[in-house]
């Protein structure tokens, strides 16, 4: 089932809000928030449109699924540089670990690129680190929640032409690493990875409160045991992990413009029901609706989401955690008709485990805002930038699925992470 509704989350962060300015610091112990952006405001514009990981390795027929320790995929804008012919480029950073086994894949990375003198960027990132807590007992979870008021200082742009502003997710980074010295008594760390259950990311644009832009941040990461406690019951289990460290950056970019010039739809939220084993991902075309008269218009995100549920009544079922093979999200223009400010685009979501997994119900939630401008110099269609990612197994990957073919045919390299230049 799909519906839409123009909310900016279906999967709601309901708790109190703070704000805080840039390089603010929790005064809570292992929690931290730093805000950061770059001063130059001329950068080409670089819009993150999607990824696709997809884990590739087969054992007897079957992809390997696995827990995820790094997962990342955005775009660079500290990376950028103009070189002597006058091309603008920046790097798409995309990157995954499984935390113990081994596997390889190409990542791929989803951008459109702007070039106009109507529309003006500040981009930057978000840095969250904390260590989860997780709960005991037979159905273990932990639960991560933050939802912030993000503070972004104009001081050193109010000369520029802008009357508005609004917000775009440009990806995110994150990475889980297990600490014996934090577990609860009795317990040892198996893995630096995490079963997650629920992931959800977004970024609602705000307003203008004297000389800063303010927009919101809401973030929920929430992990659990598997249906079959990481293995086999009683034969070959693996535990749960009580406490993660975890650091997060979501990267931004606040635009701005005039009136005249740009303009910025209403957050528009699709949600759709699915399977978690569905082999299929769940495409389709819908359309948003911007204010008459702009000549240009391209899609932007603004949040991208997951959640697994109980898909059976026997106990066991209650764990959510599960091994994911791939995580795919991507957002792509259609037709644009000017005088309506009417655009038709297609969307993608898909998170699959193999049939080696238990099943799952999964609801999926894009967002998305429709950015509207008049002059353009050099705009560029939806683009795919691909990487390579190889990991070898861990000492603590069970024998029988012990891995180690990085760099051998066509594996790649050993790396978790790939940096792919991407012109304008």
């Amino acid at each position: 089932m799909v519906w839409f509704c123009f909310t900016y989350s279906v999967i709601a962060c309901n708790f109190p809000e703070n704000t805080h300015k840039l390089a603010y610091s929790f005064s809570k112990t292992n929690n931290t928030f730093v805000a950061t952006n770059t001063n130059d405001y001329n950068l080409k514009l670089f819009f993150w449109k999607g990824m696709q990981h997809d884990w590739l390795r087969t054992v007897a027929g079957f992809k390997t699924p696995h827990r995820i320790s790094t997962l990342k995929s955005y775009i660079d804008y500290e990376s950028t540089q103009l070189n002597e012919s006058g091309q603008v480029s920046t790097l798409f950073v995309m990157g995954q670990n499984t935390g113990v086994d081994g596997d390889f894949m190409k990542p791929e990375g989803k951008y459109t690129t702007i070039d106009s003198d109507a529309v003006f960027s500040i981009p930057g990132k978000l840095q969250f680190s904390w260590t989860d807590d997780g709960s005991q007992g037979d159905y273990p979870e932990a639960k991560s929640i933050i939802h912030k008021n993000i503070t972004i200082p104009l001081d050193d742009y109010t000369a520029l032409p802008a009357d508005q502003f609004t917000v775009a997710f440009n990806g995110f980074s994150i990475k889980s690493i297990c600490d014996d010295e934090k577990q609860p008594i009795g317990i040892s760390c198996n893995s630096n990875g995490m079963w997650p259950y629920k992931f959800h990311l977004s970024l609602t644009p705000g307003e203008i409160i004297g000389n800063d832009y303010q927009f919101t941040v809401c973030i929920e990461i929430s992990r659990a045991w598997t249906t079959n406690k990481g293995g086999i019951i009683g034969v070959e289990e693996k535990p749960f992990d009580g406490r993660l460290d975890i650091d997060l950056d979501i990267y931004y970019v606040v635009l701005g413009g005039r009136n005249s010039q740009v303009a910025v739809s209403d957050i528009f939220t699709i949600a759709v029901d699915g399977q978690l084993k569905n082999d299929d991902p769940y495409k389709g075309k819908t359309q948003i609706q911007g204010k008459m008269g702009f000549e240009h218009a391209t899609t932007l995100i603004s949040s991208i989401g997951f959640e697994l549920k109980q898909s059976k009544v026997a106990d066991k079922y209650k764990r959510l955690g599960r091994y994911i093979g791939k995580i795919q999200y991507s957002i792509t223009d259609g037709a644009y008709d000017p005088l309506s400010g009417l655009m038709d685009y297609g969307y993608t979501m898909h998170v699959w485990a193999p049939d080696t997994v238990t099943a799952s119900d999964i609801t999926y939630v894009l967002s998305t805002q429709l950015l509207q401008f008049q002059t353009q110099e050099n705009f560029s269609l939806s683009k795919t930038a691909t990487g390579s990612v190889c990991c070898n197994s861990t000492d603590n990957a069970p024998f029988f699925s012990r891995w180690q073919k990085c760099g051998t045919q066509n594996k790649g390299p050993e790396q978790d992470e790939d940096l792919v230049v991407i012109p304008n």
